[in-house]
């Protein structure tokens, strides 16, 4: 939407300011872009995989300021699924989809903030994803 309004310069330098807050936010873990206007960060810090919605509100807190680029100023917004790798599982995939299913299920219900995973959740995302494509 930034890159339509201003233009792609300022598309980019926004991309860039959210990719630099949330790094800083959550260093040292590791931030990538992973598409378009979607981050991921893989948490390793005890205390920040402990209390996940403290973790998000920190990442929010961080982008509640605006941004000034391109000779615009645009309040960055954002939306966080997340998920934990669990103690009986081994295969990293299943926490990235579950961090995915965490994440379209706050864009359709909550955006703006977070949404943790829990078991179930890809069923009533799908639910919830249904009722808004009719």
């Amino acid at each position: 939407m930034t890159n339509d309004t201003f233009g792609h310069e300022a598309g980019d330098a926004l991309i860039r300011a959210v990719a630099s807050r949330i790094s800083a936010s959550l260093s040292p873990d590791v931030t990538f872009r992973t598409g378009g206007d979607e981050f991921t960060t893989v948490l390793q810090d005890r205390n920040a995989l402990q209390d996940l919605y403290r973790t998000a509100q920190i990442v929010l807190d961080a982008l509640s300021e605006p941004v000034h680029t391109a000779g615009h100023t645009v309040i960055p917004r954002i939306t966080i699924g997340g998920a934990v790798l669990a103690p009986q599982e081994s295969n990293p995939e299943t926490v990235r989809r579950n961090a995915d299913f965490a994440l379209y299920h706050a864009k359709e219900t909550q955006r703006g903030g977070f949404v943790r995973y829990w078991p179930g959740l890809e069923h009533a995302w799908l639910c919830v994803a249904t009722r808004s494509a009719t």
